[in-house]
């Protein structure tokens, strides 16, 4: 529960390729290791991989839940179907339970809020993360993450750029407070991308400067774009 993604990639790469091909689990958390890297072009053909695999019908509800994440982000990046990423999404909530699959549930929330904005219906969908964040108080960390990053994407693609500032930085310190470092590292970059374009120059520089000393965590389109960020 510490957002460490790429030690999960490294222990999978110990095991055979013959293993993993004929396991579903393991396959899925080599589709978490690709959506985690930013390598959108392989997800597709290894989610038909999966499912050419998920053909028993007393398969685990909970990897058929994973699969629906997977198509729902697939749907609104490649295909920009909104409303069918949402359908996709609402499934996997259904069908996704207990510890093994929590930081994916956690995760539909920031992509469900992005998927909301694209619907427009961005206005609801941030209202009703700002309620669900005050009601958690400081419970579960990972999940309190989710939330206030998801009102982040939502305030950062509708051009709210100020309110994006208070909130990007309620997500690095909510993340920093319960360990999540490589979090941490994305709500410095995402505050100090809002400072860049309100012309925020000195501010901007400090948050790049933040993330950046977490480069060798972050997800890599971020650190570079971080990197990026610095230069600018």
């Amino acid at each position: 529960d510490q957002d460490r993604w790429y030690i999960v990639g490294r222990w999978l790469a110990m095991l055979p390729q013959e293993v993993i091909q004929q396991r579903p689990g393991l396959l899925l958390i080599k589709l978490w290791g690709l959506y985690n890297s930013y390598r959108m072009l392989e997800i597709p053909a290894l989610i038909e991989q999966v499912e050419a695999l998920l053909v028993d019908a007393s398969v685990d509800e909970s990897l058929l839940g994973e699969l629906n994440f997977y198509r729902g982000f697939m749907l609104f990046l490649f295909h920009g179907d909104a409303k069918g990423a949402l359908v996709q999404f609402k499934r996997a909530r259904r069908r996704l339970s207990g510890a093994s699959t929590l930081w994916i549930v956690c995760e539909i929330e920031i992509l469900d809020a992005v998927a909301h904005q694209m619907a427009g219906k961005g206005v609801q969908a941030l209202r009703s993360l700002e309620h669900r964040t005050l009601a958690m108080g400081s419970g579960n960390g990972l999940l309190l993450s989710r939330l206030v990053g998801a009102q982040v994407f939502i305030k950062l693609l509708s051009g709210r750029l100020m309110a994006t500032i208070p909130t990007a930085q309620h997500f690095a310190s909510v993340s920093r407070d319960n360990g999540l470092l490589n979090t941490e590292g994305s709500g410095h970059y995402l505050g100090a991308n809002a400072q860049l374009q309100s012309w925020h120059l000195d501010e901007a520089l400090a948050g790049f400067r933040h993330a950046a000393a977490k480069r060798d965590i972050l997800h890599q389109k971020i650190a570079i774009d971080t990197q990026v960020g610095l230069v600018l």
